[in-house]
């Protein structure tokens, strides 16, 4: 599955209310946010497969710095194998 910046956007949402309310969050949430986005976001960035991962497009900034944050959601509920 490729990953598209909408993608990024929700799991970036999701990682900030996870952060949030933490304690109202399972793991399995979290591991949703890995296996639904984070995993594809890698997969997209190593193949380079999608438009926003071309050198000339400001958007790749955007898509990492979201992936980054639940990157860290990830390494934070013990995924970091996921990482």
């Amino acid at each position: 599955m490729r990953c598209d910046h909408s993608m990024l956007n929700v799991a970036a949402g999701i990682s900030l209310a996870a952060d949030l309310c933490g304690l109202f969050f399972s793991d399995a949430i979290s591991e949703g946010v890995v296996k639904q986005a984070l995993e594809p976001f890698l997969e997209t960035w190593r193949k380079r497969s999608a438009y926003w991962t071309r050198l000339d497009y400001h958007w790749k900034i955007m898509c990492c710095g979201e992936a980054g944050g639940y990157g860290v959601l990830a390494g934070e509920v013990g995924l970091r194998n996921a990482l």
